[in-house]
């Protein structure tokens, strides 16, 4: 919602974040498919009141200014409770979740999702997308069977001592 039309640059294909909740300012390449929505929204905006027109925002409010997402709660909260999501559910943590997810699912590493996501590399929140991972998924597996088999191998030497001295 904060992003402007300044931190756009269509000739070199990149967009600047500003003030990512890292507190950091990042610019990063954009897609194909965010290059297609940047431009159908600029598109938009340009057959839009003169407001619009003239704002600053990529996605401005009606006003032409910064939208702010109580803006946007109103309307979400409508569609959600008409499909039945529970009320503790919230988007823009979960759209996060996903795109993490699914970037891991196909091969991103933990620092291409953290980049993406405007996160410092092996920071908690990056971490903890590592379940996403299936080579990490198991990983933990093996893992855990390392642990159980180092609590049963003493157990096994202890009894076989038993039996033998007993």
């Amino acid at each position: 919602m904060k992003l402007l039309w300044k931190d756009v640059d269509f000739d070199l294909q990149n967009y600047t974040k500003r003030d990512t909740k890292s507190g950091k300012t990042l610019t990063q390449p954009m897609n194909e498919k965010v290059h297609e929505v940047l431009l159908r929204q600029r598109g938009l905006l340009n057959s839009s009141s003169a407001e619009l027109q003239g704002s600053s925002y990529v996605f401005p409010a009606s006003d032409g200014g910064l939208r702010r997402l109580d803006s946007l709660k109103k309307r979400f909260s409508q569609l959600r409770d008409l499909a039945g999501i529970p009320i503790e559910f919230r988007p823009n943590y979960c759209l996060r979740d996903t795109i993490a997810s699914m970037m891991l699912s196909n091969g991103a590493t933990l620092a291409e999702v953290a980049y993406q996501l405007g996160h410092a590399p092996g920071s908690p929140m990056t971490r903890r997308y590592a379940k996403f991972i299936p080579a990490a998924q198991q990983s933990i597996a093996n893992k855990a069977q390392e642990a159980i088999n180092s609590l049963l191998e003493p157990r096994e030497e202890t009894s076989r001592t038993s039996l033998l001295h007993g």
